[in-house]
């Protein structure tokens, strides 16, 4: 009796108004805690996202300077080419030039060692002649 008697004192005990209150308070606190918990993973997620962000940025970065080293050095080897391309033409003309001027001298070697110009310098500038000769010397005026 006792049991039922401290049944009836306590009117909560069993009101089914009170277990619906309960339960949606429940629900209530679960779904806010639910909010908390997506609210903070949306919070981690900005964290992620922004260290990615950062992340991408030094690697961006990087990739910017690598590629700058890089046509810089192009650019370097670019214009040694073009110079060594210019050095070459220059001393092809030159060698062609001087192929000609050996030309010309081994010309004249040949002709020099020849005896009609050795005979023609002999009596031109040595005033040479032949054994049985008269030699007219012309006294300009």
């Amino acid at each position: 009796m006792e049991d039922k008697r401290a049944k009836l004192k306590d009117p909560f005990r069993e009101d089914p108004i009170n277990d619906v209150i309960a339960q949606n308070m429940k629900k209530r606190d679960e779904k806010r805690e639910s909010q908390r918990e997506r609210k903070r993973r949306q919070e981690e997620r900005k964290q992620v996202a922004a260290a990615n962000r950062k992340a991408r940025g030094k690697i961006y970065m990087i990739v910017i300077v690598v590629v700058v080293v890089l046509a810089a050095m192009f650019s370097k080897s670019l214009v040694q080419i073009v110079q060594l391309k210019a050095e070459k033409e220059e001393a092809e003309i030159k060698l062609k030039l001087l192929e000609e001027h050996i030309e010309r001298l081994e010309e004249e070697k040949a002709r020099v060692t020849s005896d009609e110009y050795i005979e023609q310098q002999a009596r031109q500038q040595l005033r040479m002649i032949y054994p049985g000769e008269v030699l007219y010397i012309m006294l300009d005026r």
